[in-house]
């Protein structure tokens, strides 16, 4: 989007525009919140209304499309609030292993994009599509192992020795 919109040419302007997306995170928040409330929808209708909200996004969002996602990304943090989880299958199983990875993918996307549609912008767009999947699925893997779940782990036992010391200084009196 900066680049879109003519770049960024200083500290504050970039915080302007990094705040036009802030509203996208805040449903995230929400849900957490309410993610204890007794669900009511069966989750085989959530791909349903992901669907929806995606028909929503594509018929509204117009020259807004920043702004009509703040609403779609609000109705989809609330709305899992009400949906029951599905019984473990081949599905959920598939999009637990693409969540583990979702951070990397959310990350590289625009790397992928660049490298197989314009890096590759003289091959076919079979082979494009291919060199794009292939760095959208296999980078985020590597950094997964590599990068973030050994960080994952060192705060888990970070954590895991302040709670510690916090339970030994009650104890003692300290």
């Amino acid at each position: 989007l900066p680049l879109s919109e003519g770049g960024i040419r200083s500290p504050v302007e970039a915080l302007l525009k990094f705040t036009r997306f802030a509203p996208c995170f805040l449903p995230g928040i929400v849900a957490y919140k309410l993610w204890r409330q007794p669900r009511r929808l069966p989750g085989f209708i959530w791909p349903v209304f992901l669907a929806f909200c995606c028909i929503v996004f594509v018929r509204f969002s117009g020259s807004q499309p920043i702004e009509t996602g703040w609403f779609i990304c609000f109705a989809i943090g609330v709305g899992v609030c009400f949906f029951q989880e599905l019984p473990e299958n081949v599905l959920t199983r598939l999009t637990q292993r693409i969540a583990r990875y979702s951070y990397g993918i959310y990350l590289l996307h625009y790397f992928a994009i660049w490298i197989g549609f314009v890096i590759f912008k003289r091959w076919s767009i079979g082979i494009q599509a291919v060199i794009f999947m292939a760095t959208i699925i296999t980078l985020p893997v590597i950094l997964y192992h590599s990068v973030e779940a050994p960080l994952i782990a060192a705060g888990v036992r970070v954590a895991e020795k302040l709670k510690a010391n916090v339970f030994l200084a009650r104890v003692t009196g300290d």
